[in-house]
Order: C-alpha cells, then structure tokens, then sequence
C-alpha cells in the first residue's frame, strides 16, 4: 500500500473543503392551529407587564430588547437582572416547544422549553443567552427560556456578485427579470420595489462551525446544521418544523 502525504497546507485546504460542504436546514414554528392550539399564527400569548414585581419592568426590559439597540449588532451580551415574569398564554394554546408570544423583544424569536435548551447548548451556538420566562396557562405556571441571539448573521456573509435577485413573476404581467448587485452598499441603495432573492450565495465570512444561525438575510427561523437537525428530530419535541432551504436557495 502506498500512503500520499500531503502537506499542512493541502490539509488546511481539504479541511476548508469539508467544512464548505456542511449542510444547513431552517427551522421555524408551526402555525397550524391543531398543533399551537390558536388560529392567528402569530403568537400564543403575551407578556403581562402588570404582574412582574420588578419595578419599571416594561421600561427596562422594553430598552434591552429594543430595536435600535438590535441594529447596532453588538457582540456582547449586556448584563442582564430581570426575568420575563409573566407571560399569559392564550386559553386554547397548547404549550409548544417552540412558544411565540407578543409584544416582540428583539433578538429573541421564541421562549423555548427547557428540552430545547438543553440540546442548542450541546452544539456550537452564536453569542446568546438563555434568560428565564414564566408562562402561566389556564392557572399552571410553566417554566421556559428566552433565547436571545446577539451575534446576528449579517450580509456581509454574502457573496451580492454571485447571488440572484429579481423582480416580477414568471406567470404574471410582469415578467421575472434578474438583477445583480456588486455589493451590500449597492444592494441597500437601490431605490425601485423590493426584489425578491432566489439564490444566496455565501462567502467565507460565513462561519460555519456554528450549528445555528441567526440570519439577518433569512428571517422567519433559524439555519440550523444537519448535526444539530438530528438530535431534534429524534427528541419528540412539539411546534417545530425543519425543512430544506428552498427559497431562497443557499449555495456555498
């Protein structure tokens, strides 16, 4: 048998290759009413500002989780002395591992169970944390977790040359036509209607040792490794829905 040795910088690249070649899936909430137990789609109950204890709890709370905070994107987590106290579920929603709620705190899509917490912090997360949530439903108190993502996947983890957008439907009076951009600054400057995204094409700024991401350029979820997929699927936990990322497609 002959052994080809290969030197530190050919590892280096196969090791690049292998990695490149990880898969990612989204994962989101399910709307449907017989699995949430409510019809809006939207959320399952709402925070309760009236009965937490703390003093100026909306207020602080409502500071921490804001909007313009949240665009900053801040890699750090800011120390954090509250507890989502009281959070009233709706009467006919079912307890979901995945639990949306209302009024949005940004950074956290979903309270999620204490199942799922334990299985995100057995992989390789972005900068988060998880902060204490109380939901009460038809007089039992259950406990959760705010998952709160500060390091947000951002564009320019996209490659904008080599990605697709266009405008217009392919049966419609308006017919589908591409459009590219050279850049993010091009992209955000660019004055006519929303393009729709069919192809996203990701650069080596996307770090794909982690196992979840959180992606400004891919709402509604998250992307999550096939690893971490698994371990999901085999836990028989409620709310969740896994697919494959087909629109827009994601190409590495």
């Amino acid at each position: 048998m002959f052994r080809v040795k290969r030197t530190i910088e050919e590892d280096e690249n196969l090791l690049d290759i292998v990695i490149m070649n990880k898969k990612y899936y989204k994962l989101s909430h399910s709307s449907d009413p017989k699995i949430i137990g409510v019809s809006n789609g939207v959320c399952q109950g709402n925070i309760k500002w009236k009965y937490f204890h703390a003093p100026k709890s909306e207020e602080l709370i409502s500071q921490y989780f804001s909007l313009s905070k949240f665009l900053k994107h801040e890699k750090k987590i800011e120390p954090i002395n509250f507890e989502i106290e009281y959070v009233e579920a709706y009467k006919t929603a079912k307890l979901t591992d995945l639990f949306l709620f209302s009024p949005a705190l940004y950074g956290v899509s979903y309270f999620v169970s204490s199942k799922v917490k334990e299985i995100f912090e057995s992989f390789k997360l972005p900068i988060s944390t998880f902060i204490p949530a109380v939901i009460y439903h038809n007089g039992n108190k259950y406990h959760y977790w705010a998952f709160y993502i500060v390091e947000q996947t951002k564009y320019d983890t996209v490659d904008f040359q080599h990605s697709k957008f266009y405008k217009g439907l392919t049966q419609s009076i308006f017919p589908k036509r591409y459009i590219y951009f050279k850049s993010f600054e091009e992209y955000h400057s660019y004055k006519e209607d929303l393009v729709a995204r069919e192809v996203i094409k990701i650069n080596k700024h996307f770090n794909q040792n982690l196992d979840l991401h959180s992606c400004i350029w891919h709402p509604g979820g998250y992307l999550i490794s096939e690893e971490l997929k698994l371990e999901l699927e085999k836990s028989n936990l409620k709310g969740l829905v896994i697919s494959e990322i087909i629109h827009p497609k994601l190409e590495f």
